[in-house]
């Protein structure tokens, strides 16, 4: 049975699972920099629970990204360990921007797409949800 309550929150934002997808809500006015980036990560591959799951972003908060923390959000595979795509929730210019300028510059591994809205981020992320159970798993 998957955590379904799995709820952590620090300075820089809300980390949950539900309905088998990750979220990642940055608070206002975070600077996302080094260290910052490597909480980020930390949290979200603890809310993981050791699984491949899509995430989703709502980075409204964000004041900025340093250029050290968008190369280890995206070109560093060990940050996507646990993620199958990442759908970014833009609802500012400033935050869509700093998205595209990232994926450009730094291609991640795994399938991004931007949305401005939350429901169709969610519902492109449900094709990305890796569907096995554990007996699939052991008869492998």
């Amino acid at each position: 049975m998957e955590p379904q309550n799995k709820y952590l929150e620090d300075e820089t934002g809300l980390y949950f699972l539900r309905n088998g997808i990750i979220h990642c809500i940055y608070h206002k006015n975070t600077v996302i920099d080094l260290a910052t980036i490597k909480k980020v990560i930390k949290n979200r591959n603890s809310i993981a629970a050791g699984l491949p799951r899509p995430l989703l972003i709502e980075g409204q908060g964000v004041l900025y990204w340093t250029m050290e923390a968008k190369y280890h959000t995206w070109a560093n595979k060990d940050a996507m360990l646990f993620i199958t795509a990442i759908a970014p929730v833009a609802n500012s210019l400033a935050f869509k921007i700093t998205v595209n300028w990232t994926i450009h510059f730094f291609p991640p591994p795994v399938p991004v797409k931007i949305f401005t809205e939350t429901t169709s981020a969610l519902e492109w992320l449900e094709e990305y949800k890796i569907r096995r159970s554990i007996k699939d798993l052991v008869e492998k």
